[in-house]
């Protein structure tokens, strides 16, 4: 990485990833309590994507909500922040096959992110977001958590110590 866009980072970091914990954090947060409530209109909208056998559909769409309440609630904390944010990438990167398969058929399915709610077609601005929020979540994933989270305070920056100085060697 180039000095300057490290610089840039490291000036960023302690704003951005907050701000990414926050976002991602809530939207999986929600989307799970959302499908966890509607689990049979989960279920279905999961199995309009045609993506997975019925009995593997059935259980991904029971784990799904489960998985994103879980990464949601740690990133939200900053409590395990990377195993969170790869448990969200990991998430993201199911949906955007799912959408990529979608939209290559040319089929019009309700997205089901957010079911129980108004429907939401499955199109390319879908894509885009969850793409953003998979680059979000892979920066969380790939960097060190600041120390105002969770994850910061239990593991502190080590201090360098100073070197003792050697016994009986002339300077």
């Amino acid at each position: 990485m180039p000095n300057s866009l490290k610089k840039l980072q490291q000036a960023l970091h302690p704003y951005l990833q907050p701000v990414l914990r926050l976002v991602l954090g809530v939207v999986f947060l929600q989307s799970g309590y959302e499908k966890l409530h509607h689990l049979e209109e989960f279920y279905q909208a999961a199995q309009n994507y045609q993506v997975l056998p019925p009995g593997i559909t059935h259980f991904y769409s029971v784990m799904v909500p489960w998985l994103e309440m879980l990464a949601g609630l740690y990133l939200l904390l900053g409590l395990f922040t990377r195993f969170a944010a790869m448990l969200t990438a990991g998430l993201l990167v199911s949906f955007i096959i799912a959408i990529v398969m979608v939209l290559v058929r040319g089929d019009a399915v309700d997205c089901g992110c957010f079911v129980g709610g108004e429907e939401s077609p499955v199109d390319g601005w879908l894509l885009a977001r969850d793409v953003a929020m998979l680059l979000g979540a892979l920066y969380l994933a790939w960097t060190k958590p600041i120390p105002q989270c969770v994850d910061g305070f239990l593991n502190p920056p080590e201090t360098a110590e100073p070197e003792p100085a050697m016994a009986g060697k002339p300077s």
